[in-house]
């Protein structure tokens, strides 16, 4: 989680607030394995490279973030103005963590699940 918060607060040039960050984004990741472990765990059994389960775990994740963001959201509320706000809500819909971030950071432990 401290690479993505990394890359988030990087992208959204926001520095302070980083542990806040990799608590909400834990807190948001345990929330959206609860409700999509499942399709997780396909895209695993499959070998780790279905790109088509991969897909589907992903969309999972994509269709439940909203209700995993706002009961995440407490961690950030310190660090968080309007203009954060505005930012950080642009960022979590936004390609940047859904088709980069988010699969880039994924990839790794995608690569490391022959190993488990």
């Amino acid at each position: 989680m401290h690479k993505l918060a990394e890359d988030g607060s990087s992208y959204l040039g926001i520095q302070e607030g980083k542990e806040g960050m990799v608590d909400f984004l834990d807190t948001m990741f345990q929330e959206l394995r609860g409700r999509c472990g499942s399709a997780f765990e396909e895209a695993q059994l499959e070998g780790c490279q279905d790109s088509l389960q991969a897909k589907n775990a992903i969309k999972c994740a994509e269709d439940n973030s909203r209700t995993a963001k706002m009961h995440a959201l407490k961690f950030l509320l310190p660090y968080i103005t309007a203009d954060r706000c505005k930012k950080v809500g642009e960022y979590f819909e936004s390609t940047q963590l859904w088709e980069t971030s988010f699969p880039k950071h994924a990839q790794n432990q995608v690569n490391s699940c022959n190993e488990l």
